[in-house]
């Protein structure tokens, strides 16, 4: 076919685009940073004098900045050049409390250990673990996670699941296997205060901020252990993996542990990715890119820490794979739940 050079400019600005969402990225990081969307939302509109004055910041780096948010479509910028935020923009940029919350993924970009692991992961096949991720990856998922988590869990997900509030209220045992910074178990441990709550996680970063979070409080523990063996306890009346099952390098041995682990009417709950089977099938997921991306960086790099590891990857957990992955455990209840989470699927599993 002759060279259509049309068709390489509308390819060249694509790639560019993806070049200026890396740029744009990296602006909302340092805007988090300092505290920007909460003084614009606070102080708005304003000029870029009036929130020098507000913040301490050189007026003419915060201009900039300025200019590039608004270039963006993340800030609202007047004529007159006063910047605001709207209600909508803030729910998403500022309240970290509202499902929407989406600024703490923006966790600076990789570092070149970053790229040096996932270019050795390339070549050898074998990934990395997430405590290798260090503690900021910890912190970050800490706290973007932290509204689904702490919030829409124990509120919404959990009366969904027949007799489990119940029993928490009478004082019940839970176990969180990938409890990460421990942020789900302070939701559920305020909530029931009369359980007790155990979290464990193979990541050593992820378990001191857990412990840090929860120091002095004795109805919940914390263990540096993976899920595939367990702890020697029995008799968990609720059982969670919440959006790590497909990071784990053998889910199936978890699965098995965790039916050991479960009292006879327990419960296991499951949160996975919305996904379906193929690479077709997740064309209809608006962020594809960024899924298969976040995989690369961290989800089948842990899926993939042994040689024997099954990588299914951060899309790869869709509800026959999992439906099979559970009955092949010996659970022979596998329950879909309709919640109004547009980003994962949860599961009631039972024996």
């Amino acid at each position: 076919m002759p060279f259509d050079l049309d068709v390489a400019k509308a390819f060249a600005l694509k790639v560019w685009d993806y070049k200026q969402g890396e740029m744009v990225a990296a602006m909302v990081h340092l805007g988090d940073r300092l505290g920007l969307y909460q003084a614009i939302y606070t102080q708005g509109p304003a000029s870029s004098e009036l929130l020098a004055d507000a913040t301490g910041l050189d007026e003419r780096w915060l201009r900039e900045w300025l200019f590039s948010q608004a270039a963006a479509g993340l800030v609202e910028r007047s004529d007159d050049g006063f910047y605001s935020l709207t209600d909508e923009q803030a729910a998403v940029l500022v309240d970290e409390d509202s499902l929407l919350f989406a600024t703490a993924a923006f966790g600076g970009g990789f570092s070149r250990e970053d790229y040096d692991r996932m270019e050795r992961s390339m070549q050898t096949g074998i990934g990395f673990t997430y405590g290798e991720m260090g503690i900021e990856q910890a912190l970050q998922l800490n706290r973007l996670n932290a509204p689904w988590l702490r919030d829409f869990l124990p509120a919404v997900v959990v009366p969904m699941l027949p007799g489990v509030a119940a029993k928490l209220e009478a004082g019940g045992r839970v176990l969180d296997i990938g409890c990460g910074g421990g942020v789900a178990l302070e939701g559920l441990a305020d909530r029931y205060p009369q359980s007790t709550f155990v979290g464990m996680d193979s990541s050593g970063p992820a378990i001191e901020v857990a412990r840090e979070r929860f120091h002095g409080r004795g109805n919940v523990e914390f263990h540096l252990e993976g899920g595939e063996t367990l702890l020697d306890e029995q008799g968990f009346d609720l059982v969670m993996t919440l959006d790590c099952l497909h990071d784990m390098a053998r889910p199936d041995l978890t699965a098995e542990a965790i039916r050991g682990a479960l009292a006879p009417e327990g419960t296991w709950l499951v949160k996975e990715m919305r996904c379906g089977p193929t690479y077709e099938s997740n064309r209809r997921n608006p962020v594809q890119a960024l899924m298969y991306g976040y995989s690369v960086s961290s989800c089948l790099a842990s899926a993939t820490v042994t040689e024997d590891g099954l990588g299914l990857g951060a899309l790869g957990l869709d509800p026959d794979t999992l439906a099979q992955l559970v009955a092949d455990a010996g659970f022979t209840i596998f329950e879909q739940l309709e919640t109004p989470d547009p980003t994962h699927t949860y599961y009631r599993v039972a024996k």
